[in-house]
């Protein structure tokens, strides 16, 4: 992890007429209607995961089970991946 920013592999797959993007290095799901939706969908959770772990002192990373990645279980049917960054800033008071 850089200064700033959180680094997790994602993937992109369909289900039925949905586009489903995974990041499976923090077991977050989202979909969307096109792959740039399911995409953002999947950014913005994340980064309101990472944000909540850190207020509430809870881990960040917590990845997928084995079982339940495609990209382990069944890779074929992974349209796209991607290095997802999540920057972020800390702020402290006292």
């Amino acid at each position: 992890m850089d200064g700033n920013q959180f680094k997790f592999s994602s993937y992109l797959i369909m289900e039925d007429d949905i586009y489903v993007a995974v990041c499976r290095d923090v077991d977050i799901v989202s979909e969307g209607l096109s792959e740039n939706e399911a995409i953002n969908n999947l950014s913005e959770a994340v980064a309101l995961y990472i944000e909540s772990a850190i207020e509430g002192n809870l881990p960040i990373l917590r990845p997928i089970t084995q079982t339940d990645d495609v990209s382990l279980t069944d890779p074929a049917r992974i349209i796209k991946t991607w290095p997802l960054t999540i920057d972020f800033k800390v702020t402290a008071h006292a």
